[in-house]
C-alpha cells in the first residue's frame, strides 16, 4: 500500500499534466510521453556528464521543457490551429506525427541503447514493518509539492483563472481581455514542466531510450479516464488509485499483469462510469 501511494502520486502528476491540455484545448496530445523520454535523457545527462545535484537537476528539467512545450505549441500547434475553424483531429495528428519524430530522433542520436544511473540517495528508513527507502521518500514528497503547486497555481493565481475561463468559454474568456492563444501556449508548457518531474525521479528506476514515454502516456490515458476527462482533482485521485491498485497486483497476482491493470481500468471506467471517478469529488473542470 505505501508503495502504491508513493508510484500513485508519480501517477497523478502524469495524469494532471496530461488533462490540463484535454480540459483546455480538447485534445490529446500523443507527444506527451515523448517529453518524459526528454526528461529521463536530461536527467542521464546531467549525471553522468554534469554530476548535478536532484534538486538542480528537477529544476533544469522543469525550466527546459516547460521551454519546449511552449515552443511546441507556438512553432507546431498554433500554425494549424491559425489555418482552420475546427482544428481539434489535425492537431491530435500534429501531436502523432512529433511523437515519431521524438523517438527517431533519439533513436538516430543515442541509438537503441538503455541508459541507467544509480539511485540519486541510498538508504532507507526502518519503522515496524515499513522499510522504504530515502529516494523513494523524496520521489513522493517531490510529486506531492508538484501537486500542491499546480491547485494552488490553477486556483488561485490569475494565470489559474485564466486558464479555467479559455478552458470553461473561450469567446467570454476573449471579451474579457484574455488571450487564448497565449493561454494554449502556457498549458502546453505547464504540461512539459510538470512531466518533466517524474522523467527526472524516475530514472534510476526506469532506463532512458527513445520508447521509454510509452509506459507514460498509456498511465496519462488511464488517469485521465479513470478521474474524468480535464478534472484536475479527479486526476490526481486516479493516479493514486492506478497506483495501488498495479501494486496489489503485482504482489497478490503476478507481476508480469501489472501493466494490463491501466488497460482494464481504462475498460472498466468506459464501460461503467465514462465520466470518471473525479465528478463524485470534484464539479470543477478545466474545461
Amino acid at each position: 500500500m505505501v508503495n502504491g501511494i508513493i508510484i500513485g502520486t508519480v501517477y497523478a502528476v502524469i495524469g494532471v499534466g496530461f488533462t490540463l491540455i484535454f480540459g483546455i484545448m480538447r485534445i490529446l496530445n500523443f507527444a506527451y510521453g515523448e517529453f518524459f523520454m526528454i526528461a529521463a535523457y536530461l536527467a542521464f545527462f546531467g549525471v553522468t556528464a554534469f554530476k548535478l545535484p536532484l534538486w538542480l537537476l528537477i529544476l533544469l528539467a522543469m525550466l527546459v521543457m516547460y521551454l519546449f512545450g511552449f515552443g511546441t505549441e507556438k512553432a507546431l500547434i498554433k500554425p494549424v490551429r491559425a489555418k482552420m475553424a475546427d482544428w481539434s483531429v489535425p492537431v491530435i495528428l500534429v501531436t502523432l506525427g512529433l511523437q515519431i519524430i521524438l523517438q527517431n530522433l533519439a533513436l538516430i542520436i543515442e541509438g537503441g541503447n538503455f541508459l541507467g544511473i544509480p539511485a540519486y540517495i541510498m538508504g532507507s528508513i526502518h519503522a515496524g514493518l515499513f522499510s522504504i527507502s530515502y529516494e523513494r521518500i523524496v520521489i513522493f514528497c517531490s510529486s506531492v509539492l508538484v501537486l500542491v503547486g499546480t491547485w494552488l497555481l490553477v486556483n488561485k493565481t490569475r494565470l489559474g483563472l485564466s486558464l479555467q475561463a479559455v478552458s470553461q468559454n473561450k469567446d467570454a474568456a476573449i471579451l474579457s481581455g484574455i488571450n487564448p492563444n497565449r493561454v494554449y501556449a502556457i498549458s502546453f508548457g505547464l504540461s512539459g514542466l510538470l512531466v518533466s518531474v517524474p522523467g527526472v525521479l524516475m530514472m534510476p528506476h526506469l532506463y532512458a531510450y527513445p520508447t521509454v514515454g510509452q509506459v507514460p502516456i498509456m498511465k496519462a490515458f488511464a488517469v485521465t479516464l479513470f478521474g474524468g476527462m480535464g478534472n484536475i482533482a479527479g486526476a490526481i485521485l486516479g493516479g493514486l488509485i492506478l497506483g495501488v491498485a498495479e501494486t496489489l497486483a503485482a504482489a497478490y497476482i503476478s507481476a508480469l499483469i501489472k501493466d494490463g491493470v491501466a488497460f482494464a481500468i481504462m475498460i472498466l471506467i468506459l464501460i461503467f462510469y465514462p465520466s470518471g471517478v473525479g465528478a463524485l469529488i470534484s464539479r470543477r473542470k478545466i474545461r
